[in-house]
């Protein structure tokens, strides 16, 4: 699969419990996923030959994918592999998808530099503007409510990797079926997508680990998916779930 991480998010119902490895061909601007699992990441002008010779080396690794079900009766579903969010994180990912498909574009000739500056103006747009009232939040394994009212961000987080730059949740396991939930309450917590961690005052609370989450809002919030807005996936509710694993190429091993 050629491509960045949206590009990925796009064909994984058609790779789940398919027993022929995918190998992942990294041309996106942030790649999370090709940064995860150690996956050499495509740069201009760089030869096709050493990609091919690395998936001759690389070897098997069985990545979970998780779905997000949703609408009146989360019945509808999407599938994803990186990180899905809910508030602000994914309100300036939709307005960087504006401001990248407007006729007007003129930052395509600066490539990956080029998407990286429209991402910076969005973020400037849409920056403390969001807030997020959590109507529920129950975690399904148990049945647990878990207390929260009002963020910024809310994440549900399969990779480390977040943003092409920073760390979500040390904590996250691409090859297990516990995904972790993230509140980023503060714009000072926003600082996480630009850092590994780094700075102590900028950490997002970890709600829990858990196979499976329901989230109910007052309203329906901006959603984003591996990095792609999808404001056509609006509702009150969602419920995520672990959907199957996808076989994929990687010179990471896998845990246990």
């Amino acid at each position: 699969v050629g491509g960045g991480d949206g590009t990925f998010s796009a064909v994984l119902r058609h790779c789940q419990g398919v027993s022929t490895p995918v190998a992942l061909l990294a041309l996106g601007t942030g790649n999370d996923l090709a940064r995860e699992l150690k996956v050499p990441i495509k740069q201009a002008g760089s030869d096709i030959k050493s990609f091919f010779k690395w998936v001759d080396q690389a070897h098997q690794v069985h990545l979970q994918i998780w779905k997000i079900k949703f609408g009146e009766q989360s019945i509808e579903s999407e599938f994803f592999t990186n990180y899905v969010s809910f508030g602000l994180d994914a309100s300036i990912v939709q307005a960087y998808d504006y401001i990248r498909d407007h006729p007007n574009y003129r930052l395509y000739n600066l490539g990956k530099w080029g998407n990286r500056i429209a991402f910076a103006k969005a973020t400037l747009a849409k920056f403390g503007h969001e807030k997020v009232i959590v109507k529920s939040l129950t975690e399904l394994d148990s049945g647990k409510l878990i207390p929260l009212d009002t963020v910024r961000t809310l994440s549900l987080s399969n990779i480390r990797s977040v943003a092409g730059l920073g760390v979500s949740n040390q904590l996250s396991d691409p090859f297990d079926q516990k995904i972790e939930l993230l509140a980023t309450c503060s714009l000072f917590e926003m600082l996480q997508y630009l850092s590994p961690w780094k700075l102590p005052w900028a950490h997002p609370k970890v709600m829990g680990s858990a196979g499976g989450w329901e989230i109910e809002f007052n309203s329906p919030p901006a959603v984003q998916i591996d990095g792609e807005g999808r404001p056509d996936i609006c509702s009150n509710k969602y419920v995520i779930l672990p959907g199957q694993k996808v076989t994929i190429l990687s010179t990471l091993p896998e845990e246990t």
